[in-house]
């Protein structure tokens, strides 16, 4: 990352980050793998992410935040953010463009709050055949309506309590919290209902930017975490997150669902299927013919 911090000589911060990801593993199926763009370097990893972020901070409130009162001890601060990132593994590619225009500010004693009134992102989905083929043929509508191309405008509001005083004091005992709420595609929607916009008749949803499906849901999450020093030896750190969403046109887009399963979470099921109800008792016998069903 990089940062000028003082951009327009009035203290604005200027941070550019470029951030990437490769993964290697061998692939034991004899068949060649077919990646979404089949460019051949890209096919000697089984999964690639890259992409810049630039973030611009103006240390003052802009429209509209001049309209709000804040307490001496706030500091609030505009922020400009813009981003991009590639995702890519055998079976999909994405891409995400974002651009947010938001505020932060110091609430009470230990407390943090941001306000972002606007958030507009564009995800292109790219599948190969096979995993197109695939999606076609599986009953699960939800898994084939995670990987739509869609437009998101988001307005979102998170709070943050941290009573972390020094990381020089490692071995202070303190407590972190998180709640995030998001609205995605809700105003949008009401002015498209005002004018009589019609919305599409299978996937419920208006459309924008050549027909483009606008992604229409809410959704929130928490993050608790409690860290305990243990007579100095070491630390037990405790953590609790959960969300829930609810989506108004299809389902909530890939990047804003939630998930289990997987090899790195619980390996009874493949990852986006966890519960009973996904379990195949007849493949389970084919292929484990001495073992019981663990159902």
């Amino acid at each position: 990352s990089d940062l000028n911090r003082n951009t327009f000589r009035g203290s604005e911060l200027l941070e550019v980050k470029l951030r990437g990801g490769l993964i290697a593993q061998k692939n034991f199926n004899t068949q060649q793998q077919e990646t979404p763009f089949g460019i051949p370097f890209l096919q000697s990893f089984n999964t690639v992410q890259f992409g810049p972020q630039i973030n611009l901070t103006f240390p003052k409130p802009l429209f509209p935040f001049t309209l709000l009162n804040f307490s001496p001890n706030a500091q609030p601060k505009t922020i400009i953010s813009s981003s991009y990132n590639f995702q890519q593994n055998v079976k999909y590619a994405l891409t995400l463009s974002n651009i947010s225009y938001g505020l932060s500010y110091n609430g009470k004693t230990f407390t943090k709050q941001y306000i972002v009134p606007i958030e507009v992102s564009l995800t292109h989905a790219y599948l190969s055949n096979a995993f197109s083929k695939q999606l076609d043929g599986s009953s699960n509508s939800f898994l084939k309506n995670s990987f739509k191309t869609h437009v998101t405008t988001v307005s979102r509001y998170t709070f943050i309590f941290n009573n972390q005083t020094t990381q020089a004091n490692q071995y202070k005992t303190f407590t972190f919290f998180k709640l995030n709420a998001e609205s995605g595609g809700n105003i949008l929607s009401g002015v498209y209902n005002l004018i009589g916009e019609k919305k599409d008749s299978l996937g419920g949803s208006y459309h924008m930017f050549n027909n483009v499906p606008l992604a229409q849901f809410l959704r929130s999450d928490m993050d608790f975490r409690a860290y305990r020093t243990v007579k100095k030896l070491g630390r037990f750190v405790f953590r609790a997150y959960g969300g829930m969403g609810y989506a108004f046109s299809w389902v909530l887009p890939y990047e804003k669902s939630f998930f289990a399963g997987g090899p790195n979470s619980i390996r009874a099921w493949t990852a986006r299927t966890l519960g009973q109800g996904s379990f195949n008792q007849e493949r389970f016998n084919q292929a484990n013919p001495t073992k019981q069903s663990p159902i």
